[in-house]
């Protein structure tokens, strides 16, 4: 499974209403939710919830990646989310998140999160591209840019 295919645009928001990583999670698993991704907010909240509780998913370099395996996920997705202010997440480097990306994987999708997240993480460790998705002006766009970079990478 490619990257792309886990990714909806309906599962974009091009700037985030949460001021804080609570309201966040909520925005973020109702974007899943809306677009049929998830069965019910609240069970995968709990998922999202006990990953968080071992350690901050906030990365640094303004960036977050929330993510959990849960019987609640019908598709697995990513749902991304921008802050132009940012919001205070308890990031590793105790800045504030403008960039989160929310992974929903299958209680039973073995490693595909870990996937994910290593596929993520090769392309966000670059200024210009983190840059390039906080400027994007519709959800096409971001859709684009991950696109593009995916395949130089």
């Amino acid at each position: 499974m490619e990257l792309m295919d886990l990714i909806d645009k309906r599962c974009i928001k091009l700037e985030v209403d949460a001021k804080n990583k609570n309201d966040l999670f909520d925005e973020m698993i109702g974007l899943l939710y809306d677009a049929d991704k998830i069965n019910s907010k609240e069970g995968f909240k709990e998922g999202i919830l006990h990953r968080e509780a071992q350690s901050s998913t906030g990365l640094g370099f303004e960036l977050a990646i929330p993510h959990a395996k849960s019987k609640e996920v019908k598709v697995p997705s990513i749902a991304i989310g921008f802050s132009k202010e940012g919001l205070d997440y308890d990031a590793m480097d105790g800045e504030p998140v403008k960039l989160i990306f929310m992974i929903a994987a299958p209680e039973d999708g073995g490693d595909l999160h870990v996937m994910l997240l290593a596929e993520l993480a090769k392309m966000l460790i670059y200024e210009d591209f983190r840059e390039q998705l906080l400027n994007a002006k519709s959800a096409d766009e971001v859709m684009d840019i991950i696109r593009d970079k995916a395949k130089k990478l």
